[in-house]
């Protein structure tokens, strides 16, 4: 009887332990790009540099593009100028005139739930009014360009996506709460609440990556005149997070379910 005891609860803790390192983890998920600062800012779902697309434009029109960054003004969707990176999180979008990851005077999108991935929109938002007649056309033009300007299609998997993660994350730390109670019935919940969340992250990731995969196919486009675009769109770290989440869950799963059987309250 002891040795069931002491066998149930070291699996408590050792479930409680890995759920509690995947929750951690989906919080950093959740806080990237909320602001600017350091850490926020060195969390992503995925980037896009446009450091590259001003002297495209220029190299395919023949006319100057200065004007097109605007390196003083930090808002975003204002048609006040390009960031060189723009960083989106699972509730806005923020660029930086450098990088992301060290430069810490970006600006960002207000917050708002389920932020929408839509790398075309952004550019365009940002983009000087008088600007808007070549950059559009120089992209939209361009061979190859149709996942990429599909915001509709990025919008829908994203959204599914946040939600998915939301829920997980919720799921998730339930699990690590009710375990607390030392009941059969807790560590029976607890391990159903895992496997959904577990669940939710692999079909969340599965769709980040797909909407990623297509949003890089704009990496290797060329305009009409055999251009490169100057867009390039990377994977961030929280897809990363997210995977490491899925397998601490899944690692949580056993023995959460070997206690459901092995632990008794005398």
């Amino acid at each position: 009887m002891r040795d069931y005891t002491f066998k149930g609860t070291h699996c408590i803790g050792l479930g409680a332990f890995f759920t509690f390192a995947a929750l951690m983890l989906l919080i950093f998920v959740h806080v990237g790009q909320v602001n600017p600062g350091k850490v926020p800012s060195s969390i992503s779902m995925a980037t896009m540099n446009v450091s590259a697309l001003g002297a495209a434009l220029q190299a395919s029109t023949g006319d100057p593009s200065r004007g097109l960054y605007n390196a003083d003004n930090r808002s975003i969707g204002l048609n006040h100028g390009l960031q060189y990176v723009y960083s989106w999180g699972l509730y806005s979008v923020c660029g930086y005139f450098y990088n992301a990851t060290f430069d810490g005077g970006g600006g960002c999108t207000n917050t708002s739930i389920a932020f929408a991935f839509t790398p075309f929109d952004v550019i365009l938002s940002d983009t000087p009014s008088r600007f808007n007649t070549p950059v559009a056309p120089f992209i939209t033009n361009s061979q190859g360009v149709d996942d990429f300007i599909n915001s509709g299609y990025f919008t829908t998997f994203t959204h599914a996506a946040y939600y998915l993660i939301l829920v997980a994350t919720i799921a998730t730390a339930l699990a690590l709460i009710i375990g607390v109670w030392r009941y059969t019935a807790t560590f029976v919940i607890s391990t159903l609440l895992v496997v959904i969340a577990a669940i939710f992250l692999l079909v969340s990731s599965i769709l980040w990556s797909t909407v990623i995969r297509q949003a890089k196919s704009i990496n290797d486009v060329r305009s009409s005149q055999g251009i490169p675009l100057g867009i390039e769109v990377q994977q961030g770290n929280a897809p990363y997070m997210v995977w490491a989440a899925f397998a601490l869950l899944v690692a949580s799963i056993i023995p959460y379910g070997i206690s459901c059987c092995t632990f008794r309250r005398y």
